[in-house]
């Protein structure tokens, strides 16, 4: 996992939306893999998590593997939310380091305040962000869903009650967050490190919902291609073909094919793109993504983009260098 080649990376944890989608023998999902969504973010020796999925587990181990610093109780990571559905929270639980005393974790996400009523008699808290509320919810013996509740870990888990002080959270690089359209909100985030010709940015824009217009940008897509404009890698919800989409239009995902017309608008800011596809749908198997990540790419080439923009699916535990 340690990465010799560039100070600044992410690593994929978890590829998957909705549910994980591990293989079996009439379900294929080795290339792409199973895991719900995680990333993480590695600059010099900062490290990001962006969302604790079921691939959160895999991370926790790996972080307990590779750093004494996590072994020892000295370890120290930010964790940006997306948002609280299960498919992005649900590997937390299992996540190792949350364990260990003296591990230091802050988890940043959705700010809004939500009432005791709002979270179930389980939860003991008159005001609280919602994003402290679904962890508190998942971990919590009196409501019955998991037996080891969130105030019995053993690490300092902080949750900040407002997003602006994940700006300055990691030294050296700059956090933006923007919210965007998918049910109970979701913020996509925005990574920034280095200066002039090394400044390299990633967005990560998980969970979104562009207009419905499937063959052409309306002013929501365009605002939405403006943010991505000065990224040079976007790693960006795909999880649905555009037939697909007849059917599940308002479940506030992207189709990959209206994806790239998105980002063919924000390289009018910046030209030079890498667009990765990721929230993979758990009925779509590797056969069945190839197919679809070579759809991509042929449209990407038929409107002459090849040149500045590539376009791939996410693969599990791929690491991809800024």
């Amino acid at each position: 996992m340690e990465n010799e080649n560039s100070e600044f990376s992410l690593i994929v944890y978890g590829t998957r939306g909705s549910l994980p989608a591990p293989s079996n023998r009439d379900f294929d999902s080795h290339e792409f893999g199973g895991s719900t969504t995680c990333y993480l973010i590695k600059y010099k020796d900062h490290l990001i998590a962006v969302d604790t999925g079921s691939g959160a587990m895999r991370l926790g181990d790996d972080l307990m593997r590779q750093y004494e610093a996590f072994r020892t109780g000295n370890g120290k990571l930010v964790i940006a939310h997306t948002h609280g559905h299960w498919d992005h929270i649900q590997g937390f639980p299992f996540f190792v380091p949350a364990y260990i005393k003296g591990n230091q974790i802050a988890i940043y996400g959705n700010p809004k305040k939500v009432m005791t009523s709002q979270l179930g008699d389980s939860v003991k808290h008159s005001d609280v962000p919602l994003v402290r509320g679904v962890h508190e919810i998942q971990m919590n013996p009196e409501n019955g869903v998991f037996p080891v509740a969130l105030k019995w870990l053993q690490s300092q888990i902080a949750f900040p009650e407002s997003l602006d002080g994940l700006r300055t959270a990691v030294p050296g690089v700059e956090i933006a967050y923007k919210k965007v359209n998918h049910p109970q909100e979701c913020y996509s985030y925005k990574f920034t490190v280095g200066e002039g010709k090394d400044r390299r940015t990633l967005v990560v824009l998980t969970d979104h919902e562009h207009d419905p217009e499937l063959d052409r940008l309306t002013d929501y897509d365009k605002e939405i291609a403006e943010w991505l404009g000065d990224a040079h890698v976007i790693v960006m919800d795909g999880q649905y073909t555009p037939e697909e989409y007849a059917r599940t239009k308002g479940f506030g995902h992207c189709v990959g094919q209206k994806a790239v017309l998105m980002v063919e608008e924000a390289m009018h800011y910046d030209a030079d793109k890498k667009l990765y596809i990721g929230h993979h749908d758990p009925r779509h198997d590797d056969e069945f993504l190839r197919r679809y990540e070579t759809d991509l790419q042929e449209q990407a080439r038929d409107r002459g983009l090849d040149k500045n923009l590539s376009v791939c699916l996410l693969k599990e535990l791929d690491e991809i260098k800024l």
